[in-house]
């Protein structure tokens, strides 16, 4: 996965940070843990995520984890 901040120097890098994958797949795999952890769960993961302003999926699967 790109990091959230990335320096780009042409438009076909700023076309390749926006591709079909991260559009299709990235809600497609939250949809899954949505449905693998639940309605309680996966909400608490999503607001300690938002509310501790984390970027990265390290930190992303550290909170998802720890909301368990």
């Amino acid at each position: 996965m790109k990091p959230l901040d990335s320096e780009v120097n042409s438009i076909s890098e700023i076309n390749s940070l926006f591709s079909f994958t991260y559009y299709i797949k990235a809600p497609s795999i939250l949809r899954m843990l949505h449905h693998t952890v639940g309605d309680e769960i996966f909400q608490k993961g999503i607001k300690a995520y938002m509310k501790r302003e984390m970027g990265s999926l390290d930190d992303f699967l550290i909170v998802m984890q720890s909301s368990l």
